[in-house]
């Protein structure tokens, strides 16, 4: 299998890619992964490569993406080439604008969403900040969002294997919230 998770600095894209290789590693999979990070303590794109099998190299390839997880539309839109034509793409239809959007108004939502469900066959949009408020902690996205993945079923993981890496890698002050943010996304409604 081959995973990409992006989304910009501060988003918890980097913890959901250990998330996921450490709950790959416990099964005893044979796991690599990287990280490429562009300015991302200010809110730059971030990308997140896994790779389960036999692939020496922790990058995936351009086309052999099974899963993408995009925790904002314009990042999933720049990376949808790394998706195989029969990937799932699950991705946050809230957008996280970038700081040069304050200078001239470029974002185009609306564009970015009709291209992302147009470029793959199964794609699976929620809106991400909604899912934050039913939390009621706005920096969980990251957990959602690996909840609707694993409730897809396209992740090869389950709800439980990742309640389980949860409380094995999450601070306990922090795993109520989190396993909060898990079961949400897991019954997240699709956009």
């Amino acid at each position: 299998m081959n995973y990409i998770i992006t989304g910009v600095g501060g988003q918890g894209t980097v913890l959901a890619s250990k998330l996921i290789a450490d709950t790959l590693m416990e099964r005893g999979e044979k796991v690599r992964s990287a990280e490429t990070i562009g300015m991302a303590q200010r809110g730059g794109s971030v990308v997140s490569h896994i790779r389960t099998g036999p692939a020496m190299s922790p990058l995936v390839p351009k086309g052999y993406a099974d899963v993408l997880i995009g925790f904002e539309p314009a990042e999933a839109a720049r990376c949808l080439p790394y998706l195989k034509r029969n990937g799932v793409a699950i991705i946050s239809v809230s957008p996280v604008k970038p700081v040069t959007s304050s200078l001239e108004d470029n974002y185009h939502l609306n564009e970015i969403l009709d291209f992302l469900k147009n470029a793959s066959q199964k794609t699976l949009m929620v809106e991400g900040n909604e899912l934050c408020a039913e939390v009621g902690n706005s920096k969980v996205l990251n957990v959602c969002l690996l909840g609707v993945a694993a409730n897809s079923g396209c992740l090869g993981i389950t709800i439980e294997e990742m309640q389980s890496t949860l409380k094995r890698r999450i601070p306990p002050k922090l795993l109520d919230i989190n396993n909060k943010a898990l079961k949400i996304g897991a019954s997240a409604p699709l956009v």
